[in-house]
């Protein structure tokens, strides 16, 4: 799998900075467990995680987290990336390290070839061979099937995480109201 190269300081506040206001405004560091993980795979010590966690407000929480982030080594940054992933914040890693967005289908006549591109360039390529006793209007009429599931799928998660997002922030702005 083709991530994003952290192995330098500034890609990795670079990274942050990029995506500051999104992870600001994202992240859930208060209610989803991520200090946890991040404590437990020792990316953050007991007092930043307490640091962290004391915060009143999730904009505070995720301002310090951020803060704390651009301060770790590439691994530590990486093993913040696996966290989301595991604190069910999938999407947030998603957006920030440039998991694929594109996806090409090229049809010929025995085979369909499938490729993932992500903002950096090719991600994978699969091939799909055709055996040539299929008759070729059944293989175009799967294919089809193929592709019309295969953008439903693309329309739907992406919906969901339409939908998530807009929560995220409705509860997010409510919280800041009602401290207001």
């Amino acid at each position: 799998m083709l991530c994003l190269d952290y192995d330098d300081q500034s890609s990795r506040t670079g990274v942050i900075r990029v995506h500051y206001v999104f992870l600001l405004e994202t992240l859930d560091v208060k209610f989803s467990g991520l200090v946890g993980h991040l404590f437990q795979a020792k990316v953050v010590s007991a007092d930043e995680a307490d640091d962290i966690t004391a915060e009143q407000s999730s904009f505070r929480a995720n301002e310090k987290l951020l803060s704390v982030l651009s301060r770790k080594s590439p691994q530590q940054f990486q093993l913040f990336l696996d966290a989301l992933d595991n604190c069910g914040q999938q999407h947030v890693r998603d957006v920030i390290s440039d998991r694929p967005g594109l996806w090409m289908l090229t049809i010929n006549q025995h085979n369909l070839i499938y490729v993932e591109y992500n903002k950096r360039g090719l991600y994978t390529e699969s091939v799909l061979s055709v055996p040539h006793t299929v008759y070729p209007s059944v293989v175009r009429c799967l294919l089809i099937i193929i592709i019309i599931i295969i953008i439903v799928v693309v329309i739907i998660s992406s919906k969901l995480a339409s939908l998530y997002f807009w929560s995220v922030a409705l509860v997010t702005s409510e919280r800041h109201a009602r401290r207001s």
